[in-house]
């Protein structure tokens, strides 16, 4: 046990070393108290068309069965948190999306950890993950210490906010686990509730996907939205996030490949609306936007300028 408690230590110190912001170990056994919550969350049809949500629910649950003979979970956050200004404020992004796709970055780090490390680098068990296969990651992150879950579904870490990305490493090798995070300090909060601008939190940790903005800009393809997005984003929402008091905590982040485009940063109403194929490329190749695709980014886009031109001829029922 000694040998693997120094084994702890010089993956905690090369993780610090990659800059992670937060980190935890956790056993690799099942979630089982998360069990009814994910029931109840698919069975009210809340993942929209999310329908690969449905699908390995108890390996969802359960590490174990992701890697065989898994024993321990390191899980990690890295921040994202951006104080960056765009030119215009018509048309937003989430910050998540400012700068190169997160999950080459974070998996890049965690390889380099991996690899440094002789007992991980011969497991032939051990695996990496970044949002790249069906794991409650928030949970397992409480489970290893991390902070909890609040009102808005984020994960919150004490002193910190919520603006990270996580990852994971999964191994064969045991090593000391840290102490569930079994407080919450959400206390009577609402605000990330009242604040939605779609009402997508319909109870505490519980989200209607079909009416968040994140997933109608983001997950949805359809032509014509089912439900209709709100404000000024035409790519995710941060709405519940920037009002948790929380994030007075959040601080900017120090990675390089996070920051925007001097081009997206000068980005004019008129150049999103006129946005070509050709461009769309040349700023979004290697983000996470290029997933979405231009054109579903044009429907985001011309849904906000069509909203903003009605808002603009309606009159304040005031003055009538």
């Amino acid at each position: 046990m000694h040998e693997n408690r120094s084994l702890k230590e010089q993956i905690t110190s090369l993780l610090c070393k990659e800059g992670f912001d937060a980190y935890g170990f956790c056993d690799a056994q099942a979630l089982n108290n998360e069990r009814s919550h994910l029931s109840t969350w698919l069975n009210n049809g809340f993942h929209g068309t999310m329908q690969y949500m449905e699908n390995y629910f108890e390996k969802r649950l359960s590490p174990e069965l992701l890697v065989p003979k898994a024993q321990t979970v390191i899980v990690v956050a890295y921040n994202y948190y951006s104080q960056q200004k765009f030119s215009n404020e018509k048309y937003s992004l989430s910050k998540y999306a400012y700068g190169k796709d997160y999950h080459k970055i974070l998996k890049d780090k965690l390889h380099r950890i991996v690899n440094s490390i002789t007992a991980l680098k011969q497991d032939e068990n051990v695996r990496i993950f970044v949002d790249s296969a069906p794991l409650l990651e928030r949970a397992l992150a409480v489970k290893a210490g991390l902070g909890f879950i609040g009102k808005n579904g984020c994960l919150i870490i004490p002193q910190k906010g919520s603006y990270f990305f996580l990852g994971e490493i999964i191994t064969s090798v045991m090593l000391p686990t840290n102490q569930p995070f079994e407080s919450s300090f959400c206390g009577n909060c609402q605000r990330c509730l009242d604040a939605c601008p779609t009402h997508a939190l319909v109870d505490s940790k519980m989200i209607d996907a079909r009416k968040c903005n994140s997933y109608l800009t983001i997950e949805y393809s359809g032509n014509q939205f089912e439900n209709t997005p709100k404000g000024h984003s035409i790519f995710g929402c941060d709405v519940c996030q920037d009002v948790c008091p929380h994030n007075r905590f959040a601080t900017q982040h120090h990675e390089s490949n996070f920051l925007p485009k001097k081009e997206l940063l000068s980005m004019l109403p008129e150049d999103w609306e006129h946005l070509t194929q050709e461009q769309f490329d040349q700023l979004f190749t290697s983000t996470a936007i290029q997933r979405t695709g231009w054109r579903c980014l044009q429907r985001n886009i011309l849904h906000v300028a069509s909203t903003e031109k009605i808002t603009q001829i309606t009159p304040d029922p005031k003055s009538l």
